[in-house]
């Protein structure tokens, strides 16, 4: 898909959370974007809250995922 196509999708739903923007776009993708200034890691508090965010935006029915990690500068480093 390119760039341009990739820009005429629309949100169908969106969630601002703590930790970024979740959204569920009109092609069944759910996707996270991280906040870039505050979010770093993940951790397992971090996931149960996201878990619980996507269940809500999806109504529960399990979709494609996708979300840039690019920043991110660690994964469940302590738990």
């Amino acid at each position: 898909m390119s760039l341009q196509q990739q820009s005429k999708i629309s949100v169908i739903k969106e969630k601002v959370s703590p930790h970024g923007l979740i959204q569920l776009r009109e092609d069944n993708i759910l996707v996270f974007r991280p906040d870039v200034h505050t979010f770093k890691d993940y951790s397992v508090e971090v996931l149960k809250d996201l878990r619980m965010d996507f269940i809500e935006i999806t109504d529960g029915i399990p979709r494609p995922y996708m979300a840039d990690n690019s920043h991110i500068t660690g994964i469940i480093s302590k738990e």
